[in-house]
């Protein structure tokens, strides 16, 4: 065992931190990634067989099963989504490659719609990305029990053990990034061709699936730029690097096409001001200098360190470790990652409305595999710190004072805060995962739609009036009637009236709101309505004559 050397604080725990003292940790690796598989099943079991998309974030997913429904069931062409509850038909609806939605309607074909069988989809996804992600540090990361601890870390990160439940993209495109990046650098390292036709396509689904994982360029440049593969002839250089070019352009150019397809028609369309990508290029978003105000403002940066230490890594002690690893982690071994994490805050700071908003959580799915590796990096180190320590101590002659004090207290207080910060993470990922999964936000649209359908017949034209529209109320009443979803305004709803396109008017209530007198005093005033022929505490039904 390596003697520990006499060092002043700060200097305390760097060059400590780079001994090599592995001997001891020999695991059978054939069962590892079976092992790190059980805490994430384990969390993500919670809420699986629940029919009803009730979790966190419930408003994306329905908005995801909406479409899948609709590809299932009533048009199957791949470049025309479509989503219910703009109008009374089904409107096209193009942001983000529809590949996910377009998948869970074809298990929808075969078994019948359930939400069960899009959460599995997602976990499968999900799996896979975890293993790309083992594959990944084994290759890249030399010390074992480091990418070991980083699985369980990846595994358990609440946004990610949460969001591969979800009836979301989210695991397909984090599957699809790390497979990418697995094949690529696998190419750069030993220029096998059978490596760079699915790097090509995974990288190409990550970039339609999501267009800012363009980031990922930076750390494959900088890779690219400082490696030296000792087998590479001169005319195989030449060669591997034209296919590397030709395999770069490739998997850009569908996203080109998609985004520009979007762009060009979706922000015509009646849900173009819902198309996050096409609403943005339409109206200048990335050019303008007010986009980025965000930065300055206090509450935005608040917001951001509010989301990491509830969704990414629990309580400020993780960050701390975190923070700590990044520092003390060796640059010749984790230099890619170090990059990539530059890259991705990059990412962050062009696109900083989303990731400081308090409802685009999964945007930080991104951050995750790098914050679960340098947090595993400082975890494993401090425990072989305090080993080597404690071994000292027992090593060293007899001492007095403050030294001998130090001395002996050195093993215990690398240890408490290697076992602390782990079992803080873990308990932290453990309830925010299950508080993700486990709310009940809105509820009450599930018998509210029952209610609902009972009244009107499928090809009804029935106008919802919502407090908030949500999708979720849209996907529900979808199957049963045509709807028109409207957010409740004193000036639109006198013109919803006054235009008198709807056959039923169906006004879902809050229990406590005020929206029920108001929206009685409106429909008298009109009088064009009878009486309401449902009237309950939270659903109001009048009937045009």
């Amino acid at each position: 065992m390596p003697q520990p050397t006499q060092m002043r604080f700060p200097s305390i725990v760097k060059p400590l931190l780079r001994q090599k003292p592995y001997a001891r940790y020999r695991p059978n690796r054939a069962c590892l990634p079976y092992l790190a598989l059980l805490p994430f099943l384990a969390l993500t079991m919670y809420g699986l067989t629940s029919e009803r998309l009730l979790g966190y974030h419930h408003f994306r997913q329905a908005h995801t099963a909406m479409t899948a429904h609709n590809y299932a069931f009533h048009s199957a062409n791949l470049f025309s989504p479509s989503i219910d509850g703009i109008t009374y038909n089904k409107e096209p609806y193009l942001n983000e490659f529809p590949l996910y939605p377009y998948l869970v309607s074809g298990v929808w074909r075969l078994i019948g719609e359930s939400v069960i069988a899009a959460r599995t989809v997602s976990i499968l996804f999900a799996i896979g990305a975890l293993l790309f992600y083992r594959r990944l540090l084994r290759r890249s990361v030399r010390d074992d029990a480091v990418a070991d601890v980083a699985l369980v870390v990846f595994s358990m990160t609440p946004v990610i053990a949460y969001f591969s439940t979800a009836v979301q993209r989210q695991s397909l495109f984090l599957c699809s990034l790390l497979a990418g990046l697995f094949y690529t650098l696998r190419y750069l390292d030993e220029l096998p061709r059978r490596s760079i036709v699915p790097g090509t396509l995974a990288l190409a689904l990550a970039f339609l699936l999501n267009p800012f994982a363009v980031y990922l360029a930076i750390p494959l440049l900088w890779y690219s730029r400082y490696r030296a593969p000792d087998s590479a002839t001169v005319d195989g250089e030449t060669g591997a690097r034209t296919r590397m070019f030709v395999a770069a352009v490739a998997s850009v150019v569908p996203a080109i096409c998609w985004y520009v397809y979007a762009y060009r028609v979706g922000a015509s369309l009646e849900t173009g001001s819902m198309a996050a990508i096409a609403h943005r290029l339409d109206t200048g978003h990335f050019l303008s200098a007010s986009s980025y105000g965000f930065w300055f403002e206090a509450d935005s940066w608040i917001s951001v360190y509010r989301t990491m230490v509830r969704y990414v890594l629990p309580f400020p002690l993780t960050i701390a470790l975190f923070a700590a690893g990044l520092w003390c982690a060796p640059r010749e071994e984790y230099g890619l990652f170090k990059v990539w994490l530059a890259a991705v805050v990059i990412y962050f700071l062009l696109d900083f409305y989303p990731i400081a908003d308090v409802v685009h959580h999964y945007y930080y799915m991104n951050i995750a595999p790098l914050t679960a590796l340098f947090f595993a990096y400082a975890v494993v180190e401090l425990t072989r710190l305090a080993r080597s320590s404690y071994s000292a101590r027992h090593s060293t002659g007899a001492a007095s004072g403050f030294a001998a004090a130090a001395r002996r207290m050195r093993p215990f207080v690398f240890s408490l805060a290697a076992v602390m910060g782990a079992a803080t993470f873990a308990l932290g990922a453990c309830v925010t995962t299950l508080w993700m999964g486990g709310g009940r936000w809105h509820a009450e649209y599930y018998p509210v739609s029952e209610r609902l359908a009972t009244v009107v017949a499928p090809d009804d034209r029935v106008s919802i009036v919502v407090e908030q529209a949500d999708p979720l109320l849209s996907y529900l009443v979808t199957p049963h009637m045509l709807h028109r979803l409207v957010a409740y305004h004193p000036q639109r709803f006198d013109e919803l009236l006054a235009a008198r396109d709807f056959d039923y008017i169906a006004v879902v209530l809050d229990r406590d709101g005020p929206l029920r007198d108001d929206v009685r005093r409106r429909i008298e005033s009109d009088g064009r309505l009878g009486p309401a022929i449902v009237e309950e505490a939270q659903l109001l039904v009048y009937r045009r004559y």
